[in-house]
């Protein structure tokens, strides 16, 4: 619970899945919580970013990409709000590495013939809310009300 607004640190779609869908990718560490679309936004970031701030948003997957021992991911077809670099991906496990693994399984995979990353088919729709990611006295918390965002 936020006692202030708060600068958001990423703005991100919050998403609830059932991980029981993603048991034969789990690795040591789970994620699977949200799809960032602008990490460490600017001042006019966070205006652009605070009109999308509580819009559902359906996402449709294309593919999970698995590096053996490192990660893996869900890839999501193009979102119009996302402005990473690489593409709207749900991370969803590692194997002790960081969660922006995933961008580089992500970047390898799209721009290497010779590489040891598995594509698997994996088709479904998640709902999600874009929301801004701060950090309050409880952690991290997804604000979904602009209001408590600040520049």
């Amino acid at each position: 619970m936020l006692d202030k607004p708060k600068k958001p640190q990423f703005f991100a779609i919050k998403v609830n899945v059932n991980k029981k869908l993603f048991k034969k990718f789990i690795m040591g560490e789970t994620f699977l919580s949200h799809v960032t679309l602008l990490y460490k936004p600017t001042k006019d970031d966070i205006d652009m970013m605070a009109y999308s701030v509580g819009s559902q948003v359906i996402l449709k997957s294309k593919y999970v990409l698995l590096k053996p021992n490192v990660g893996a991911t869900l890839v999501f077809e193009p979102i119009n709000i996302y402005f990473e670099m690489s593409e709207p991906h749900l991370t969803i496990s590692t194997n002790g590495q960081r969660p922006a693994v995933s961008n580089d399984i992500i970047k390898e995979y799209n721009s290497s013939n010779e590489t040891d990353i598995k594509c698997i088919p994996f088709e479904m729709e998640q709902e999600g809310i874009v929301c801004g990611a701060v950090y309050g006295k409880g952690g991290l918390t997804f604000v979904s009300d602009a209001k408590w965002l600040k520049t």
